[in-house]
């Protein structure tokens, strides 16, 4: 990991400063160019005749009684702050290839050494002897040697890299556009994406307008709450055109704002389109719902719960689901707290991301069916590869790369992206009354009432009008015992169900003529999904 190391007060001809990429050193009375700094060392590239590049650690270089900073016309040396080494982790075999190749070319620009020239003294090659040339003639003599070579660099691109290989090192010939992650809202801030849903929703109550009129609105809002990066936030107008389609807003929508008298008619919801998967965990869709079950909360009273959960969409697995007291009461007026309950919190939806990139333990009781011992799964090899498979149950172990959230509260704190940062998850958020952005798990929801909730003691149903008399009577289970049933019931019926959604992605290595990979093609394909082929 690189860092920005303070210079020692006593350091010669020091300015107070730090040492950075790009700058002109003197130590045991040879000029180096600093390269990169990685942790406690330096890369010292020679820039005199003879000279060797050198690895040098940083205590050892400051405290040398010949070291001091260069100074070019009389200025001191200013480069650029610097960026973190661990992104050369982040590219392929390639691109890194063409930054090493990119560091010899510029390298031979800058101190003369050859391209491929061994560690020792060097002789400079015709028209890059940095006595006899001009730093503009050797750009034009590189750019023509790569045009003959049949390599990509004019002249303004050697410029270019060598400015930039000065003041940022080996980092600066790293090609952004290699660095870009692509967002549902594309490069646009997600500050400005928050002020367009709000300006959306603030001139629905008006008369209706058009795009051009809620541009300018956003444009006004932006510039008064972020006046010093106004410039560099607001998005161009086709592109924020652009923006519009993808979080549902369109000309109908605007038109069809409330207040509009009786006749007004609501804007056709888009057609939903689902984004293709093809990988486990590629995209994992995470919502809560209220169970329609009441259970005994940790005062011995009884407390409806809630559950938040997570499914795969390629394989319709659940790999993760967390039950909590569901927050009740009401709000005694504008701006109080809710009474009562405790709710899903950001730690929960977390500690969810936890649960499913790890096996789960069976419990005592359970059917042995549910062990993955006792499945399909190649359990050995499993068990040598991570031995806290030992005892796990047949719930599949799926890491989510992408998981679609809606707009709660617990999917915007803080602590939730924190995870899923350090995690490498990427977030995407739902758009706001858009259910059909997480189609799957919204339909889902009533699947876990109707063949979960329904056949558990203390099912109070989802009204009053299917609301038992007797329900507070019945002998309702903890919330640790109400978690240990879901779990079960996830393993022994939801895997095992007969259901075209439910895909194994392993074939049959048995059957001459495999079945289709569906769970639900019969007593094979139900027994396969409950061993937990489906990660």
């Amino acid at each position: 990991m690189s860092a920005v190391l303070s210079l020692p007060v006593d350091a010669p001809d020091a300015p107070a400063g730090t040492l950075r990429p790009g700058m002109t050193v003197q130590w045991k009375t040879g000029r180096y160019l600093v390269g990169a700094l990685q942790g406690s060392t330096v890369h010292l590239a020679a820039m005199d005749d003879g000279g060797q590049d050198a690895l040098v650690v940083v205590c050892v270089l400051v405290s040398a009684p010949d070291f001091a900073v260069l100074k070019a016309d009389g200025m001191a040396q200013e480069p650029g702050a610097v960026p973190d080494l661990s992104v050369l982790e982040r590219l392929d075999e390639e691109q890194l290839k063409d930054v090493r190749r990119w560091e010899e070319h510029v390298r031979e620009v800058l101190t003369g050494r050859p391209v491929g020239a061994r560690d020792g003294a060097f002789t400079a090659r015709r028209g890059y002897d940095l006595a006899t040339t001009t730093r503009t003639a050797r750009y034009a003599l590189k750019a023509a040697e790569l045009k003959a070579a049949g390599l990509t660099g004019s002249v303004a691109t050697v410029q270019r890299k060598c400015l930039a290989y000065e003041a940022h090192g080996l980092l600066g010939l790293v090609d952004k556009r290699w660095l870009r992650t692509s967002t549902v809202h594309g490069n646009v801030d997600e500050r400005v994406v928050a002020l367009i849903q709000q300006e959306d929703k603030a001139q629905r109550g008006a008369s209706a307008g058009t795009f051009s009129r809620l541009y300018k609105r956003v444009r006004t809002a932006l510039r008064r709450a972020h006046p010093d990066e106004y410039r560099d936030l607001m998005p161009a107008r086709t592109t924020f055109y652009d923006l519009l389609k993808r979080l549902g807003i369109s000309a109908e929508s605007l038109k069809a704002a409330p207040g509009r008298g009786s006749d007004a008619t609501a804007p056709p919801e888009p057609p939903y389109h689902p984004a293709p998967v093809s990988l486990l965990g590629e995209r994992v869709e995470i919502d809560g719902t209220g169970l329609d079950v009441l259970a005994l909360g940790d005062d011995g009273r009884p407390v409806a719960v809630e559950l938040t959960y997570a499914l795969d969409v390629l394989s319709r697995s659940f790999i993760a689901g967390m039950i909590v007291p569901k927050a009740s009461g009401r709000k005694k007026g504008p701006g109080s707290r809710r009474r009562g309950g405790r709710g899903t919190k950001s730690l929960d939806a977390a500690l969810l991301l936890g649960q499913a990139m790890a096996p789960l333990a069976a419990r005592p009781g359970w059917s042995p069916q549910a062990l993955a011992a006792n499945s399909d799964l190649p359990y050995a090899k499993m068990l040598v590869g991570d031995p806290r498979m030992a005892g796990a149950a047949a719930r599949p172990v799926i890491r989510p790369k992408t998981v679609v959230v809606d707009n709660a509260k617990i999917f915007k704190a803080r602590h939730f992206k924190d995870v899923c940062s350090m995690l490498g998850i990427e977030v995407e958020s739902a758009r706001e009354r858009t259910p059909t952005d997480k189609a799957v798990i919204e339909r889902t929801n009533a699947s876990v009432k109707s063949m979960f909730s329904q056949f558990v003691a203390g099912y109070t149903g989802n009204s009053l009008a299917t609301r038992g008399d007797d329900v507070d009577k019945e002998r309702l289970w903890t919330l640790n015992e109400l978690q240990d049933l879901w779990h079960e019931w996830v393993v022994t019926e939801w895997q095992r169900r007969p259901h075209e959604g439910l895909r194994s992605p392993l074939p049959s290595f048995s059957d001459p003529h495999p079945e289709p990979d569906v769970c639900g093609g019969g007593r094979r394909g139900r027994r396969r999904a409950a061993a937990g082929h489906t990660g």
